[in-house]
């Protein structure tokens, strides 16, 4: 594999201006006065969620989401670094990741170390991933999900097989507003399964919380072309099936947030204004079309393949649309495995992965050790059981 040159689709992500970082300084001002009320709340009154710790964590980034300018959120992940040199993977750098720029998309390949010894790693191996991340629309890079992402090919290296991912890059909003995150999926899509020639039975979407929601709209795009964007070459369901990551099923629709704004990490306002991002100007009809899924439409059985797997966790403000969208899926016929974390918030896994990172690439590859990213591994069983079922 080739030396991994970063991609650019955002050019100026990171990059604050003087404005930025006054707003900046006044939101932490405030949030600092809140905090300090929230924990002499907690003080006198009994703690009906759980752990304390947790909770303050929670309600920190639940106000750095809702305060914070977006150009602040959208700080550099330092994940793919920190691997690249990790006493894990330092020594196989050059077998494992490579990024692909294009005119039409940007992604990062993510592969099992020993696939770097074949001359095409993408066309040979067992399983192949088309991963969109999550952020709102708004922020969020492929390099934040390197641990996880690598973590699920060595749960996939583990049962005997291999895969190789292709993580997404795409323009965020509100600079890009949709279906410009459509067009590129539906690109890169495109240049996995025609130009590299991967046939369908190989092919699995994953997705989290927004990249859930535009793993959903490629294939209802598959179905039923949005306006103005370029139709599949190859419009098919990934054989392997799509697995979603406490997915992102409705931008238009609040219900069961309260029952959950004090357990998760994402808060309501910030959700508001990050769906205004990205569908501004955008018809309501589109909207309904390719960003709509947790209430009730008639062509699941259509856009959803013959395997579905959801994750969710059970203190996340999505967890009713979700499961309002499993729901309508299995009563249209669909097959959809649903699992939910007891005691978890949103994105789980990538939390727990983030929270783990450093003892995980503190270890020798393939040694995993007391492994506690229990997260990545229920994905790499998921894509097993998947595979198997296909097979």
């Amino acid at each position: 594999m080739t030396d991994f040159h970063p991609s650019h689709p955002n050019p100026g992500f990171g990059n604050l201006s003087l404005m930025d970082i006054i707003t900046a300084a006044g939101a932490i001002g405030r949030m600092s006065i809140e905090v300090f009320f929230f924990i002499l709340g907690s003080v006198f009154k009994n703690n009906k969620n759980g752990d304390q710790k947790n909770n303050l964590r929670f309600f920190i980034q639940r106000r750095l989401l809702t305060y914070l300018p977006i150009s602040v959120l959208r700080r550099p992940s330092k994940s793919l670094d920190k691997a690249l040199s990790s006493k894990r993977y330092a020594g196989l750098r050059h077998s494992f990741i490579e990024g692909v720029r294009r005119e039409d998309f940007s992604a990062i390949w993510f592969c099992n170390p020993k696939l770097g010894d074949t001359s095409s790693p993408f066309t040979v191996a067992d399983m192949v991933i088309l991963f969109a991340h999550g952020g709102g629309y708004v922020v969020g890079q492929p390099e934040m999900y390197t641990s996880l992402l690598m973590r699920v090919a060595e749960g996939i290296e583990s049962s005997g097989r291999t895969i190789a991912i292709c993580a997404l890059d795409y323009a965020l909003a509100p600079e890009y507003v949709f279906p410009r995150q459509l067009e590129q999926m539906t690109a890169c899509w495109d240049y996995i399964t025609t130009e590299l020639g991967i046939p369908l039975s190989k092919i699995a979407l994953i997705g989290d919380s927004a990249g859930g929601s535009l793993c959903l709209s490629l294939l209802a795009h598959m179905e039923s072309p949005a306006p103005g964007v370029p139709r599949a070459k190859i419009s098919g369901s990934p054989g392997m099936g799509v697995y979603l990551i406490s997915p992102w099923v409705s931008l238009l629709s609040e219900k069961g947030y309260p029952d959950k704004e004090d357990t998760d990490v994402l808060d309501a306002r910030a959700l508001r204004k990050w769906a205004a991002m990205v569908t501004s100007g955008v018809d309501v009809s589109v909207m309904q079309k390719y960003l709509e899924f947790a209430n009730s439409r008639d062509d699941l059985r259509k856009i959803l393949p013959s395997r579905t797997w959801v994750s969710s966790g059970s203190d996340e403000v999505f967890l009713h649309n979700i499961s309002a969208f499993v729901n309508t899926a299995r009563a249209s016929g669909c097959r959809v495995d649903f699992e939910v974390k007891d005691g978890q918030a949103h994105d789980w896994q990538l939390m727990e992965t983030l929270d783990h990172e450093d003892e995980f690439l503190s270890q020798e590859y393939p040694v995993l050790g007391a492994d506690s990213m229990t997260g990545a591994a229920s994905i790499a069983k998921a894509l097993m059981v998947g595979y198997n079922w296909k097979g």
